[in-house]
């Protein structure tokens, strides 16, 4: 993945509360395409490719990824590479905020992608002006931002969710019965509304930005070890993160650190 261009822009205040960011990936294409994992970071994306798509390994097999499309949360690693020259702006939403734009089930996305048809039905080609034609990074950005602006649903997302959320992403390591304590819904209810509207039930999201916050520790503090980074995430034991860690990456934990990956530098999941 060398030579590609990674920016984040902010977004304008009438997006904050669903989206995180909007980033752009630029750059030519590889001599010799490496395979680079992405890891599960509690957050949809919406890609809009005015570049080569990249290819997503899917049960053996690269298949080449549309040019616009939403990929819901995702519980377990997928592997992309590169297929030409890169030109993507992505869209980052919180993990309640494809919901707010795409208001329907979603649990339904978890693990897949899902066409701009299926999402929006009567204006399927809402996003083409983001990618169609000759145009620099920053008009394409704002295009996007513009086009974000006028689909939002205008349905809001319940209160309770997005107070269940917010304390996951803040609540370090508190428990989540702890999290709960102050959403005036029962468990069942609390618990059928967020998968609905996050696409993941609230445990998994925990985990998920519990493993997020470890890795991204691991990154400031090089000298520590996998103990004394697991015990300050948040994990009961040793084997407790092992075997969270390998469910969510696919490999032990000594294994992805030795990796040389650029992909995880770009996207955190974390705010």
């Amino acid at each position: 993945m060398e030579g590609l261009s990674y920016t984040e822009f902010p977004v304008p205040p009438e997006l904050r509360e669903v989206v995180r960011c909007v980033w752009s990936l630029e750059g030519p294409g590889p001599a010799h395409p490496v395979p680079e994992p992405i890891l599960p970071d509690g957050c949809a994306e919406l890609i809009l490719n005015h570049g080569a798509p990249f290819e997503q390994l899917e049960q053996g097999v690269w298949r080449r990824q549309p040019a616009c499309f939403l990929h819901g949360q995702i519980t377990r690693v997928m592997h992309l590479r590169q297929n030409g020259p890169c030109g993507i702006i992505g869209v980052r939403f919180e993990p309640h905020g494809a919901y707010a734009l795409f208001p329907t089930d979603m649990a339904t996305f978890t693990d897949r992608k899902a066409l701009m048809a299926e999402l929006m039905p009567s204006d399927p080609a809402h996003f083409a002006p983001v990618i169609e034609g000759p145009a620099t990074v920053e008009q394409r950005v704002e295009r996007a931002i513009g086009l974000l602006v006028r689909a939002m649903s205008g349905a809001p997302v319940e209160r309770a969710v997005t107070d269940l959320v917010r304390a996951i992403l803040t609540g370090g390591d508190r428990s989540l019965r702890a999290l709960k304590s102050g959403v005036p819904l029962s468990t069942r209810q609390i618990e059928r509304r967020f998968l609905a509207v996050v696409g993941l039930r609230p445990k998994v999201l925990v985990r998920i930005i519990r493993l997020r916050r470890l890795i991204e520790r691991a990154k400031q503090e090089p000298q520590a070890s996998l103990t004394e980074l697991a015990h300050a995430s948040g994990y009961y034991d040793q084997a407790h993160f092992n075997r969270d860690f390998k469910a969510f990456t696919g490999r032990a934990p000594k294994d992805h650190f030795g990796q040389d990956l650029v992909f995880p530098d770009y996207f955190s999941g974390l705010p």
